[in-house]
């Protein structure tokens, strides 16, 4: 199991918790009417409880110790659940989310899994990847939540709940902090979502420099009559001073060849989304390969995806999903970003305070209609295992 490092980060003072404004905000910039403010929910000081290691997996039972937690927290209000539809014809949203080194003492947290969970269901996500995954297990966690609750909120939803799977690398992607980082997907095949097959990017020649901090994943999917291939990255930060800029650009610039090694591998497949942390915002010259390729993000460079209790509208726009020139024309045009949420009452933070947030990342999403496939000659049978970037 790798090392934990389940906080907030340093400049989180206590604030408002309430997850932000303005529900989920659309592909032209609006809100989504589905959504509304939830009521402000209460930062409780910790005075004086000391929290115990219980045994089993190493985590905190906190059901244990606070018998509230049976009770329903507040949520963002959803007047009608999504019916994976537009305009009569069928839709998956695929969401990406950084959640902040996620290990199973941070899962084993009801609070993390409430908001997790959750926002998968009220959002209409058929498909999220997921980065900062400390240990493989965690996703089985989330699946094994949204396939048969314990929690109040989560087990009460009265919409669609799915039946979830995850597919994970076999090996860590590479590394965050003191702890191995594996990249993963979690999806729902109620909706007719399966995997086709999945890896890593290959290891380049020994003893060479690595050409990603963390190797993209890279997992097939078929949803409905539609097959495409979703490629998770967590590019390198950039750092405190900005001191590893030039890596970051590197990765960036690898991008596209990923992306030409897919169409290599699997002949005639065209309908490609890469998506995750990209760590720099889509408006930078960095970007131009892709948008040379066709590619297209659905984020702007004005809409925000960072996210912390001292700043809950964000600062920056890390996180994106572009797609390829033939994905685009299976796009519904709706996307967005999340900000509402994302908080709970039991999720610590800095200064023994409760009411903090799953991560420094608000999730991101776009939507794809199912019923058309635009490459339908696509060869998929070589898979994705194998494929690695030749510079």
């Amino acid at each position: 199991m790798g090392n934990c490092l389940f906080k907030q980060t340093a400049d989180a003072p206590a604030t408002s918790p309430t997850g932000g404004q303005g529900g989920v905000a659309t592909a032209d910039g609006q809100a989504d009417h589905k959504q509304s403010s939830a009521p402000e929910e209460t930062i409780v000081k910790m005075d004086a409880v000391k929290l115990e290691e219980t045994g089993g997996g190493g985590g905190l039972d906190l059901g244990l110790l606070f018998p509230a937690l049976t009770e329903v927290t507040p949520r963002p209000r959803v007047e009608e659940p999504f019916d994976f539809q537009k305009d009569g014809r069928p839709v998956v949203r695929i969401g990406s989310w950084n959640v902040l080194s996620c290990c199973l003492n941070k899962i084993a947290n009801p609070g993390v899994r409430e908001v997790i969970c959750m926002t998968v269901l009220e959002n209409g996500f058929g498909i999220l990847a997921l980065q900062e995954i400390a240990d493989r297990e965690v996703l089985d966690k989330i699946c094994d939540e949204l396939n048969n609750p314990i929690i109040p909120n989560v087990k009460s939803w009265k919409g669609q709940r799915g039946h979830w799977k995850a597919v994970i690398s076999d090996t860590p992607a590479g590394r965050m902090y003191q702890a191995p980082e594996y990249n993963g997907f979690i999806y729902d095949t109620s909706q007719g979502i399966e995997v086709v097959s999945s890896s890593l990017i290959e290891r380049h020649r020994r003893g060479a420099p690595k050409q990603f901090a963390r190797r993209p994943f890279m997992v097939v999917f078929k949803a409905k009559e539609l097959d495409f291939v979703a490629v998770s990255v967590h590019l390198k930060a950039t750092g405190l001073q900005m001191e590893d800029l030039d890596r970051l650009q590197e990765e960036i610039g690898r991008c596209p060849l990923v992306l030409e090694a897919i169409q290599e591998q699997l002949p005639g497949e065209r309908d490609i989304m890469i998506l995750g942390d990209f760590n720099l915002g889509p408006e930078q010259e960095d970007f131009d390969a892709f948008r040379d390729a066709g590619y297209k993000n659905t984020v702007d460079e004005h809409t925000n995806t960072n996210i912390n209790l001292r700043n809950l509208k964000g600062s920056r726009t890390y996180d994106n999903i572009w797609m390829s020139k033939q994905a685009q024309d299976v796009f519904t045009g709706q996307s967005g970003v999340i900000r509402e949420g994302l908080t709970h009452q039991w999720i610590p933070h800095d200064d023994w305070f409760w009411g903090g947030i799953v991560a420094d990342h608000c999730p991101v999403w776009a939507e794809y209609f199912t019923d058309h496939d635009m490459d339908a000659d696509g060869d998929l049978t070589a898979g994705v295992k194998g494929i690695k970037v030749e510079e």
